[in-house]
This record gives C-alpha cells, sequence and structure tokens, in this order.
C-alpha cells in the first residue's frame, strides 16, 4: 500500500508539472498568436499603404507621360510648320533669283542694244565727217 502511495505520489506530482507545463505552453501559444496577428496586421496595413503609393506614384506618372505626348505632339507641328515656312522662304528666294536672273537679262539685252545704236551713231557719223 506504502508502494501504490508512493506511485500515486509520483502520478499527481507528474500530472501537476505536466498540467502547469499544459498552462505554460498554452499561454505562449496564446502570445506568439497574439504577436503574430500584430504582424499579419501591420504587414497588411504596410501592403495597403504600399499599394496606395503604387496608385499615387502610376497616376502621377501617368499624368507626366500624357504631358510627354502632348509636348512631343506640340514639337512634332511646330516642326512641321518649320519645315513649311522654310520651303515658302525657298519658294521666295528661287522667285526672287529668279526676277533679278530675268531683270538682269532685260538690262544685258537693254544694254547690248543701247551699244549697237551707240555703234550705229558713231558710224554714222564717222561716216558724215567722211563726207
Amino acid at each position: 500500500e506504502s508502494q501504490i502511495g508512493i506511485t500515486r505520489k509520483k502520478i499527481e506530482t507528474e500530472l501537476l508539472k505536466n498540467s502547469a507545463m499544459e498552462e505554460s505552453h498554452s499561454k505562449e501559444i496564446e502570445e506568439l498568436k497574439s504577436s503574430l496577428e500584430v504582424e499579419a496586421n501591420e504587414a497588411r496595413q504596410d501592403m495597403e499603404s504600399l499599394g496606395e503609393d503604387w496608385k499615387t506614384d502610376k497616376k502621377r506618372l501617368q499624368e507626366k507621360i500624357e504631358i510627354l505626348e502632348a509636348e512631343i505632339s506640340a514639337l512634332a507641328t511646330m516642326n512641321r510648320e518649320l519645315k513649311e515656312t522654310h520651303r515658302e522662304i525657298e519658294e521666295i528666294q528661287n522667285a526672287d533669283h529668279a526676277s533679278v536672273i530675268a531683270n538682269l537679262r532685260e538690262e544685258l539685252i537693254r544694254a547690248k542694244e543701247d551699244s549697237e545704236a551707240a555703234d550705229h551713231v558713231r558710224e554714222d557719223k564717222q561716216s558724215t565727217a567722211k563726207r
């Protein structure tokens, strides 16, 4: 009977130890669970914040792209207008050159005619003087 009592005492002591350990483990598990929930919430908030930052950055970049596209379009239009203006200036210059050349031809023809007329007058004067 004393052996049974000792064994019973050992079993009760082990049960108490196991119960204490189980309670301690349960507390640790609850603390870990609580800590993990806090970390999960923080991570979720970080992800949501990053998502909002990403959306804001994306929107800002899209706006910049639209502005740049508008500037590129405006520059392309200006380039076309400059090319057209350059072409018109070249046409005017070519027309001016052609006009100058035509005027010079006319002056040359008049000068030649005047020279021929002067030669005839000189010849007439010389022939009149010889007579």
